[in-house]
């Protein structure tokens, strides 16, 4: 499951957090998970050294979440 690029799943009445296992996903570019009814917080580990470093795609928009990003945000160089 650590060769999983892309997670594409817009639009599914997904309900739920979003998980922190995805963040051991080391070479996903894409998560797209907008238009669902995801709950919680996105958790900080995505935006550190271990999470998502090559991330280019970040699409949570329109769901239930809550709370701010994390400051390191910036740590995802290549997010578009």
């Amino acid at each position: 499951m650590n060769l999983l690029h892309q997670i594409t799943l817009p639009f599914n009445l997904m309900t739920g957090n979003i998980a922190e296992v995805y963040a051991g996903l080391k070479q996903l570019i894409a998560l797209e998970v907008q238009g669902n009814l995801l709950t919680g917080t996105l958790p900080d580990i995505f935006f550190s050294a271990e999470g998502f470093n090559g991330l280019q795609v970040l699409n949570v928009g329109g769901n239930l979440l809550e709370g701010t990003v994390s400051s390191d945000l910036g740590n995802l160089k290549v997010l578009q």
